[in-house]
């Protein structure tokens, strides 16, 4: 089949939601497929090849199915209306979970795309995913979706992200950092706050992020390979994250494939990837339960009898678990 692929944002390659596409994608290329990405994001995580999203105007080839993503699913509706393809929005979570939050948090999350009642990337994509095929990371996604009804898609898949990486390529024995974390700077994802806590306990804390920034004893990495992200997560003791919205949480199940337990918020994501195990989770927004969390945590770190430690489950890889996907699992 031919697929065309289309992400309007002009994202950096480290924005989680494009990592959870292009693992599908590959997955998709791996069965034989050909894969047409319009995109203005970098990508340097993955051998899928990008077109320019301009040239998006002038398809005239004949594809089987088009695949939108929140910000891309109207023109990714209009287009396999025209071409008559099959459409395939990938939702990523992140909506239906936005939806449990309280409304100031939502305002903050849209930034000037709210309005009463709703934001407007949700009415967007409920338009879009009317008769169309959605996808999912999390059972509770799906569940969500058919107790609520807010959207009507044709078929809802689940179908979680895969690690892409060689374990080998990446073992770190000597802990440089204490604390790890991952994630853009933007208000809902707490950099912030982990920044304070770890400065207020006097931590050594390596950041991941999409821009350069300078704070006491944080060490910020961007632009960086999979294999150098893994190294620094290899390098720290624990994950952390302050965010309060998450369509799957790619950094946890990272977190836990490189054997470092993670503290964070309960979220509903979390608490799938994770099945209440290697994780310490509090009560969404209490910024002293985390900071109490990383306190014990690192006090006891080492202690051979350390449970935590010993229950965090394997993540697979992707070279050892695309088998699990098929056509069957999408088409």
């Amino acid at each position: 089949m031919k697929i065309l692929t289309i992400e309007i944002q002009p994202l950096n390659g480290y924005w989680g939601s494009m990592m959870h596409l292009c693992s599908y994608l590959e997955i998709f290329k791996k069965y034989g497929h050909t894969i047409d990405l319009y995109t203005k994001a970098e990508l340097p995580f993955t051998r899928i090849k990008k077109r320019e999203i301009q040239d998006i105007l002038d398809i005239k080839e004949k594809y089987d199915i088009v695949i939108g993503t929140p910000s891309s699913c109207m023109i990714a509706k209009k287009i396999s209306e025209e071409l008559k393809a099959e459409c395939y929005i990938f939702v990523f979570d992140m909506i239906p979970y936005s939806r449990e939050l309280p409304t100031h948090i939502q305002k903050q999350i849209y930034n000037g795309r709210y309005i009463d009642g709703g934001n407007v990337e949700e009415k967007l994509l409920a338009q879009s995913c009317e008769g169309s095929n959605i996808i999912v990371s999390t059972k509770w996604a799906k569940e969500y979706i058919q107790k609520t009804k807010w959207i009507c898609p044709k078929h809802i898949i689940v179908a979680p992200p895969l690690i892409r990486n060689d374990r080998d390529s990446f073992i770190i024995n000597e802990k440089i950092y204490d604390v790890c974390v991952i994630g853009r700077i933007v208000p809902y994802k707490g950099v912030e706050d982990c920044i304070n806590i770890s400065q207020n306990l006097n931590l050594k804390m390596a950041l991941i992020t999409d821009k350069p920034i300078e704070k006491d004893n944080v060490k910020c990495f961007t632009n960086i390979s999979e294999t150098e992200k893994f190294s620094i997560i290899r390098s720290s003791k624990i994950m952390l994250s302050a965010s309060v919205w998450e369509g799957y949480g790619m950094f946890v199940a990272e977190a836990m494939y490189c054997d470092i337990p993670f503290i964070g918020y309960d979220l509903p994501t979390f608490d799938e990837i994770t099945k209440g195990k290697g994780c310490i989770l509090t009560k969404l927004g209490d910024v002293d339960g985390l900071k109490t969390r990383v306190k014990v945590l690192l006090e006891n770190y080492g202690n051979k009898d350390q449970k935590l430690m010993k229950d965090i489950p394997k993540q697979p890889l992707f070279s050892e678990a695309c088998h699990e996907y098929n056509d069957a699992t999408f088409f």
